[in-house]
């Protein structure tokens, strides 16, 4: 290459602003080159700068389970151990269903400067220097084919300083930066991310510039697990009869038993379809935070639970209290316990009782029902009192009904169904239970 002697001329000027050695001379004629003229402000590189860039994106899977229960009671075969015993059986089963199903959301995108390199700027130079008004802080943002995604984002606010900032001669300043797409939505659509920086300032009449780039770097990613539960995965199985009660924390089948004796008839419900028949109402529970079920079933039995034989009309009257109206010798007060009576709503005293005893039948249906009525009810109350089953008791209570209906039965013939009468005899002879010898 040719130099020329102007050439050479501006080089040494340069160099003369830049600090070099100045050399004496004249000073420059009118026709000289400007680049011998020194320019009042001279870009010097005392200034250095690093940065570095970590990122983070993280995202929530939140699986949801949902617990639903089901209960079901179904009464088994009963078990006839004896006339006054019956094992009755129960299958409870309680079954649980699951149902899961779960579902990613984006939590947000941390990018932040790592703690071995931050965003750092150094004054190489022994003067003070001031940090200029264009401090500028911009995070880049690239698409999944490393292309631009949009507009670099202006994070600067993200940095401490505040307008210009005084940088002693050889010192450092240094600053961590933590930015979210919380306050930066545009991070959730890169997928690549740079963080550039660049300033100037001034210094004893010289301008300083610096600029630095992160490396470029694609967040990490994060899956966070939460599990949420709807419903009751744990709950409380009971059956208050069968002295049942356990807590379950999944499907469960058992069968339940108990022997029911005569002792348990205030448990029990009355049968009138069947002679000394019962039936066992049972009910189990199943109970949880938010579950509350029960399931209901029935067990027929049977229990001869006769606890006194039985007497006939003659028997009262020949054993009450007058006998032909003189005080009877035979007198047998337990037998009349249960004196005086209620009869259709009427009270009958035992002398009264033993008056109608006395009266003859003849047309007069009514008659022959009240002395099988009034026996029968003698029967269950005298001590020890019999039992009657069921269908004696329906027709013990039809008949007070009838005579509740019908108050002038005992001086107007009147009808009455000749089945009850028939019922209640044979009640009052032992045909259900045991006639006292």
């Amino acid at each position: 290459m040719k130099w020329t002697s102007s050439a050479l001329i501006g080089t040494a000027a340069l160099l003369w602003s830049c600090g070099g050695p100045a050399s004496p001379g004249p000073a420059p004629s009118p026709g000289a080159s400007s680049l011998l003229v020194a320019a009042p402000m001279t870009v010097v590189s005392g200034l250095s700068s690093s940065v570095g860039l970590q990122g983070d994106r993280s995202s929530v899977k939140n699986t949801v389970t949902t617990y639903s229960w089901t209960l079901t009671k179904k009464a088994l075969a009963t078990q006839q151990l004896s006339t006054t015993q019956a094992k009755v059986s129960f299958q409870l089963t309680a079954t649980r269903s699951e149902q899961s199903s779960s579902s990613t959301s984006a939590a947000g995108t941390v990018l932040s400067t790592p703690a071995d390199a931050p965003l750092s700027v150094c004054n190489n130079f022994g003067s003070e220097m001031t940090l200029g008004n264009d401090f500028r802080v911009l995070m880049h943002l690239y698409g999944p084919q490393g292309e631009l995604a949009v507009s670099p984002v202006d994070v600067t606010a993200s940095v401490s300083l505040v307008g210009a900032a005084v940088l002693p001669g050889g010192t450092c300043r240094t600053w961590n930066l933590t930015m979210s797409s919380q306050t930066y939505p545009a991070f959730d659509t890169a997928d690549e991310f740079m963080l550039s920086f660049s300033t100037s300032g001034t210094s004893n009449g010289n301008a300083y510039a610096t600029a630095a780039d992160s490396p470029r770097i694609k967040p990490t990613a994060t899956v966070r697990n939460t599990t949420t539960e709807v419903g009751d995965r744990t709950v409380n199985l009971s059956d208050p009869d069968m002295n049942f009660f356990q807590t379950i924390d999944g499907s469960f089948s058992q069968t339940l038993s108990r022997v029911l004796t005569c002792a348990d008839t205030a448990q029990l419900v009355v049968n009138p379809a069947v002679a000394y028949g019962y039936t066992f109402v049972n009910t189990a529970y199943l109970g949880g935070a938010k579950t509350d079920l029960s399931a209901s079933d029935t067990a027929p039995l049977t229990l001869k639970c006769a606890q006194g034989c039985t007497y006939t009309q003659g028997y009262y009257k020949t054993h009450g209290i007058l006998f032909h109206g003189m005080t009877n010798k035979k007198y047998d007060a337990a037998a009349w316990k249960a004196a005086p009576l209620i009869i259709g709503g009427v009270s009958y005293s035992q002398l009264r009782l033993l008056d109608i005893y006395d009266l003859p039948v003849q047309t007069n249906q009514a008659i022959a029902l009240f002395h099988q009525l009034a026996t029968a009810l003698l029967n269950l109350g005298k001590d020890p009192p019999a039992d009657a089953p069921n269908g004696v008791r329906t027709t013990i209570a039809s008949a007070q009904t009838f005579f509740s209906k019908n108050p002038g039965w005992l001086t107007t013939p009147t009808a009455a169904p000749s089945d009850w009468i028939t019922t209640l005899d044979s009640f009052n002879n032992g045909k259900y239970t045991q006639h006292c010898d």
